[in-house]
């Protein structure tokens, strides 16, 4: 995998977007590179993982899921 840049944390590298339920245990994963926003990773994650996720009621996610 290539490595990307983050401007906003001045760092190279990846990122891991995982979505837990509520005791923690992961459900969806998707790893990118620095320079994918935290919004376009969460949803790679959550629709690539679409079919085991069953129905979602609530999704709790930082500010910078909302953005971007």
């Amino acid at each position: 995998m290539e490595k990307g840049y983050d401007a906003g944390k001045k760092v190279s590298g990846i990122k891991r977007h995982i979505a837990v339920d509520m005791q923690g245990l992961p459900h969806a994963l998707a790893v990118t590179t620095a320079d994918v926003t935290d919004r376009k990773g969460c949803l790679l994650a959550l629709e690539r993982d679409r079919d085991n996720l069953g129905a979602i009621q609530k999704v709790l996610a930082d500010g910078g899921y909302i953005h971007g």
